[in-house]
């Protein structure tokens, strides 16, 4: 069973992709390498939780290196401009 870190995270802005501080999400992955591949990821803030059940994670963004699992509104907004999806 895949378990999650949820990570405080700056995005990048979806439009000029410029470097981090755009805004702040919390995304759940299962490591540091793979919420690295996240579409528009900035920066890592601070790791908060270790090891998470997908159950304690499904309500944020949920990415698991290769799609996501989860997703919020506003997130989904920021990729939908940047052309992510």
């Amino acid at each position: 069973m895949t378990t999650y870190n949820v990570y405080e995270v700056y995005t990048k802005h979806p439009l000029t992709k410029a470097d981090n501080g755009w805004r702040l999400h919390y995304i759940a992955a299962p490591n540091r390498q793979a919420l690295e591949t996240m579409p528009l990821f900035g920066e890592i803030v601070l790791r908060e939780w270790m090891n998470q059940a997908f159950d304690n994670v499904s309500d944020l963004v949920v990415w698991d290196g290769g799609e996501f699992l989860g997703m919020s509104c506003e997130f989904a907004n920021d990729l939908m401009l940047a052309g992510e999806i």
